[in-house]
């Protein structure tokens, strides 16, 4: 308890924030990833002290000091580990437009300011595969989908895995470049055998997984208290609605349908059997529209702040004359 207690302690919180000015990106993700870890643990801790009450009484509360020690004093630890994020991203142009914006925060600000390298994502396009959400995704597979693969390459073509024909037949079935799939190969082969390493290969997770769920997040936060996106995310959900009733998405959902075991007595299975999309699923698929137009907003921000210019249009914009172009909101921003 007395090491938990120094947290209160004025000196040592205003070390962290002085450091939190000069902190290194691998530092924040490291902070910000424990961070969500101790409010998972601090959600846990609360409501086994809710349960304690009310079994037990208030009368016997006496009793569950440690725990209500422990659970106040994560909370104060999570409060100084989101002021450091909150002075990390103060320090970057992107990330202050990001908390400008009505339903994103420090969180939202430290996660792409962290994920997010204009080296790495050189195109809008990049960055959404690079997030997960580009429509033509690389197939991302289960540890039992991946051994069958291998199976099947080797009665195809026999018990050489390492043969050109069989790299080549997984590399068409996973979607991803020759190089990169070879790349990723020939670094776990170094520690274990081809067909263990074909294996890990297989099921290595195409996009950031941090990066994906604090896409997710934000767009939840858009629903709830967003004003601008809030007001994209009614337009697109009207526009799914419409396009969904006049029958555009009887493909996709019998081949929603015919993909996962659905129960027959749940709402979805009414409306895939129907040929029609059930409301959740238009939710979700105009909340990521709204996301990709939000992280599209962050990449023109990012890109000025570096390189002093915006980037250009899309193609079907600039060059075929289509019409739909969103501004970014709160630009041009100081």
């Amino acid at each position: 308890m007395k090491v938990v207690s120094k947290l209160k302690r004025p000196h040592n919180i205003k070390d962290a924030r002085h450091h939190a000015v000069d902190m290194e990106y691998k530092e924040a993700r490291l902070i910000l990833k424990n961070y969500y870890k101790l409010t998972d643990l601090n959600k846990v801790m609360n409501a086994h002290l809710r349960h304690l009450k009310k079994v037990y009484g208030v009368e016997d509360g006496v009793s569950m000091m440690s725990l209500k020690y422990f659970c106040d004093n994560m909370g104060v630890l999570r409060s100084h580990m989101k002021t450091s994020l909150d002075i990390y991203t103060d320090q970057y142009l992107p990330s202050r437009w990001v908390k400008s914006i009505d339903g994103a925060g420090v969180l939202t600000a430290s996660a792409l300011s962290i994920h997010v390298r204009a080296d790495k994502c050189p195109t809008i396009s990049q960055l959404w595969r690079f997030a997960g959400m580009a429509p033509t995704q690389q197939t991302w597979f289960t540890r039992k989908q991946a051994i069958q693969l291998i199976w099947d390459a080797q009665r195809l073509f026999g018990e050489n895995v390492s043969s050109d024909d069989h790299i080549n037949w997984l590399v068409a079935k996973t979607g991803r470049k020759k190089e990169n799939f070879m790349r990723d190969l020939v670094r776990h082969k170094r520690t274990t055998s081809t067909w263990r390493a074909l294996m890990i290969v297989l099921t290595l997770r195409p996009w950031c997984g941090e990066l994906r769920w604090a896409m997710q997040q934000v767009g939840r936060c858009f629903m709830r208290q967003g004003k601008f996106y809030r007001d994209l995310y009614d337009e697109r959900h009207a526009i799914e609605t419409k396009l969904n009733n006049e029958g555009h998405y009887k493909e996709a959902a019998t081949n929603t349908l015919n993909r996962y075991n659905h129960n027959p007595r749940t709402i979805a299975y009414k409306y895939y059997s129907r040929g029609m999309l059930p409301p959740a699923h238009l939710c979700a698929r105009a909340l990521r529209w709204t996301e990709k137009i939000f992280l599209a907003h962050y990449f023109q921000v990012m890109k000025y702040s570096e390189e002093g210019e915006l980037p250009p249009k899309p193609y079907i914009i600039d060059i075929k004359g289509a019409k739909g172009y969103i501004d970014c909101p709160n630009w041009p921003f100081e």
